[in-house]
């Protein structure tokens, strides 16, 4: 079974139930799925669809529609140098690339990339990519003894890091989940795949600090 598969039994069973929660904004299984089904109008160029930027909404939303489309997710740290976020893309040839408006128009003086926009109309062009895809996640190591390294995970891996994470710590669909850290981290990922296969109500913070954490603690 397929993550998005796990989303879409909630969305078909809860479709006005809120999903996922951010410092401003709350979002409902349905405007999560509506936001996917946006994004999946766009042209996409090869397997790999690319987000860098700080936590947002669409880290949750292109999660979901790579594991719809079938296609691997890559997590760039929007924080390291506009050099090296150069050198990653041009080395590992990813593309449809989704970020700042600032960094699209740096990136886009040196690089032949697809940039993903988000559309206003809801018409599907994109069709599921039933090609075998075995990494599912690309991210990055830190790179704080040498250049970052590449992680490669597949959809399986995560599935079954989540389920034994759920096991481990005895979480239940009730449990709200928060997520502290950047978006782009495997931990974090692992979260919002809980949450995911949960059901449960996940919250993220936009900027990460002690005094928001507690303060969503408190709350």
């Amino acid at each position: 079974m397929k993550i998005y598969e796990f989303f879409l039994e909630s969305l078909k069973k809860n479709p006005d139930r809120i999903f996922i929660i951010c410092e401003k904004k709350k979002y409902s299984y349905k405007q999560i799925n509506n936001l996917v089904d946006n994004l999946q109008n766009n042209k996409f160029v090869g397997k790999f669809i690319t987000i860098i930027g700080e936590n947002s909404i669409y880290h949750f939303v292109l999660y979901l529609l790579c594991s719809k489309l079938n296609k691997t997710l890559v997590t760039l740290n929007h924080d390291t140098n506009f050099e090296l976020i150069k050198e990653q893309i041009k080395n590992f040839k990813l593309n449809n690339i989704f970020c700042s408006i600032k960094l699209k128009i740096y990136l886009k003086k040196s690089l032949n990339s697809n940039f993903l926009n988000i559309n206003k109309k809801n018409e599907i062009i994109s069709n599921n990519n039933k090609e075998k895809n075995d990494i599912f996640l690309l991210t990055f190591s830190s790179g704080s003894s040498n250049k970052p390294k590449p992680i490669a995970i597949s959809e399986k891996t995560k599935i079954d890091r989540a389920i034994s994470n759920i096991e481990s710590f005895k979480v239940k669909k009730g449990n709200r989940i928060i997520i502290s850290t950047p978006l782009h981290h495997t931990l974090a990922i692992r979260l919002m795949t809980m949450g995911i296969l949960l059901g449960s109500e996940i919250i993220f913070m936009q900027k990460n600090n002690l005094t928001n954490f507690l303060k969503l603690i408190k709350l």
